[in-house]
């Protein structure tokens, strides 16, 4: 299973980027559900997130490392592969 997320901002794409910290994390994250940051490492590969989603009645882990970064003159993304996910995310890996 592949899943992915792209959120629309009004700055570059680069300086968007660069920026990404748990600070930008925690503002760029949906509303619904809640997420609860609980390791940032960073969107380097190597680096770990993990999040605990709560949805008001129960909570999921979603643990996630990253495993490929890339900035080109057009684009900057990262793929993250999820190690531990909730139900029915658990059959496969994501990619943001």
């Amino acid at each position: 299973m592949q899943l992915h997320l792209r959120t629309q901002v009004q700055q570059d794409y680069l300086s968007v980027f660069h920026a990404f910290d748990e600070q930008l994390f925690r503002k760029l994250s949906p509303p619904y559900p809640k997420l609860k940051l609980l390791r940032f490492d960073g969107s380097s590969p190597g680096d770990v997130v993990e999040v605990e989603l709560q949805t008001g009645v129960k909570s999921f882990r979603w643990t996630s490392l990253i495993t490929e970064s890339k900035v080109t003159d057009t684009e900057a993304y990262f793929i993250d592969e999820g190690q531990e996910l909730p139900l029915p995310c658990a059959n496969g890996t994501t990619s943001t």
